[in-house]
């Protein structure tokens, strides 16, 4: 399993760079190459708030794996 910060989206590929985090496909060709089987996107945008749906359908453009948008205070098992 992978956890991974996801905290952007496709078209906010500048504001990742510039604060040095990750878009939801960066997280996803990084599950790839580790050949993770889970991937868990986290520290998700508050201005992306509700994006679920979106997090998810541009991570498995990538990422064969499970996929999940974490929520605060989730517990995970494997």
């Amino acid at each position: 399993m992978l956890i991974h910060d996801s905290t952007y989206l496709d078209g906010q590929e500048s504001l990742a760079a510039v604060t040095q985090h990750s878009t939801a496909r960066d997280a996803a060709n990084t599950a790839k190459r580790a050949r993770a089987k889970r991937l868990v996107l986290t520290h998700i945008s508050p201005g992306n708030e509700g994006a679920e749906k979106r997090y998810l359908a541009e991570a498995s453009a990538v990422f064969g794996g499970l996929i999940v948008v974490a929520k605060d205070h989730q517990i995970l098992t494997a």
